[in-house]
């Protein structure tokens, strides 16, 4: 069974390791994109993201650019990053005629 995949953008403090971000997000099953700047990409079923970050649906139901609850995510792992966030879908494409 195949399970909807979903994903987001890691933006962390300016001055923050990245390394031991990402390798938290990989330990939790997230496939992590390369660190670019200050942010690299995560991507997951949508029940781990369920998982990490509280409130998740009701972010992805909300439409636009939207930043997820840290609370859910380690002292260690929330002391790094700055926010996550969704982007909005594209306004085109075979969902958007």
């Amino acid at each position: 069974m195949n399970e909807e995949r979903v994903a987001a953008l890691v933006v962390l403090n300016e001055g923050a390791d990245g390394v031991p971000v990402r390798g938290w997000f990989e330990r939790q099953g997230f496939m992590v994109g390369p660190l670019v700047g200050i942010s690299f990409s995560i991507e997951g079923p949508r029940a781990g993201m369920e998982e990490a970050f509280s409130g998740y649906g009701e972010a992805e139901q909300a439409g636009g650019e939207r930043e997820l609850a840290l609370d859910a995510l380690p002292e260690d792992v929330r002391s790094a990053v700055k926010a996550v966030t969704l982007e909005a879908p594209p306004d085109y494409g075979p969902w958007n005629p």
